[in-house]
């Protein structure tokens, strides 16, 4: 196969997905080294990719003129086409484009648009980047081994400005310091808000402050956690002294995380978020498989509860209460925060 000169790669939404496509880029670029190879994103997630090395340009979708967006790419006359998402709206975009090799899963409805096409399943579960990795074999790139990571880039003033906000919103400088996120998407993967305040009261008792950033529509789970500090005695802030961010752009919630020592969170998207920029994870896991969505890395730690049967049913609403969340208990957490913050330490 000729190599290409012009590559299109294709991840509109989820802010995970978009994280976890740029692990492509390296073997891309390791691939044809002289090609340029240019993301196609949705406008909420785009932001995530600036300043990468990787990325020659970063074509925003225009949901309000789609035809308009498919003829530009059609203008830019690509050799390949690696359509990650592979829905409906986007294989519109590749028929469009007309380029030659157009690669995408084979899925029921539109995976004939694609020239090279991989079936979404029938395999046995991996970590998705190994996964997408074998789109790019179908037309000749070998994949590296092991597989890439998942990479974000931020400026030294975003990191600045990040650890003066972070000062400012009372998190104490010389203090390790405990992201936590109260949502997940979906109420099935969310852990219980009583386990978080449990948690946040455990990493102050040890001298690490927990930040808590908001995600969308968490005023309530948030006023549910400051009555559940509330009633471990005294007031919130005496009790605890939790740092509740203000809400964030994409940009400034990635930099905020930079200046955190360790996340803490559901199987979200932040989750890939903070590996791709160096922050060590522990990520509670329920209905979906950490097999899939966690590197396993020694900074990427996992927790669950491995006594419920139903393990990594990938339900969205859990039918029978939540108990592979709820079996989680906050010291099963702690003590992997533990670990990750030993770990930063030696090597420090």
């Amino acid at each position: 196969m000729i190599a290409p000169r012009r590559i299109l790669v294709i991840q509109l939404r989820r802010l995970g997905d978009v994280v976890l496509t740029t692990a492509l880029l390296e073997d891309l670029r390791r691939h044809a080294p002289e090609a340029r190879v240019d993301f196609l994103v949705g406008s909420a997630a785009a932001p995530l990719l600036e300043h990468h090395p990787l990325i020659d340009d970063c074509i925003v979708y225009d949901v309000d003129h789609p035809i308009r967006t498919a003829m530009g790419i059609r203008r830019r006359s690509y050799d390949w086409i690696v359509d990650v998402q592979s829905s409906p709206r986007t294989a519109q975009l590749v028929l469009i484009s007309r380029a030659p090799v157009r690669v995408g899963w084979r899925v029921r409805g539109w995976g004939w648009v694609y020239s090279h096409a991989l079936p979404r399943k029938g395999r046995a579960p991996e970590w998705v980047v190994r996964e997408r990795q074998r789109l790019l074999a179908l037309v000749g790139v070998t994949p590296s081994s092991p597989p890439p990571q998942p990479r974000l880039v931020l400026t030294p003033d975003e990191r600045e400005r990040a650890e003066r906000e972070l000062s400012a919103w009372g998190a104490p400088g010389d203090a390790p310091r405990a992201a936590m996120l109260l949502s997940a998407g979906e109420l099935s993967k969310e852990w219980l808000i009583a386990s978080f305040a449990t948690l946040a009261a455990q990493l102050a008792a040890e001298g690490v402050t927990p930040v808590l950033f908001q995600g969308p529509g968490d005023d309530a789970r948030i006023a549910a956690l400051r009555s559940a500090l509330a009633a471990t005695g005294g007031t919130p802030g005496q009790a605890v002294p939790l740092v509740v961010a203000p809400r964030l752009d994409v940009r400034r919630f990635l930099a905020a995380l930079v200046s955190c020592d360790v996340l803490v969170s559901g199987d979200t998207g932040p989750v890939h978020m903070a590996a791709a920029v160096g922050v060590p994870t522990v990520t509670i896991f329920g209905p979906t498989s950490p097999v899939a969505w966690s590197p396993g890395l020694a900074t990427t730690l996992v927790v669950r509860d491995e006594r419920v049967p139903c393990l990594g049913c990938r339900h969205d609403v859990c039918p029978i209460g939540h108990d592979c969340m709820h079996g989680v208990t906050p010291e099963m957490v702690m003590q992997r925060v533990r670990a990750l913050l030993q770990h930063a330490a030696r090597r420090t």
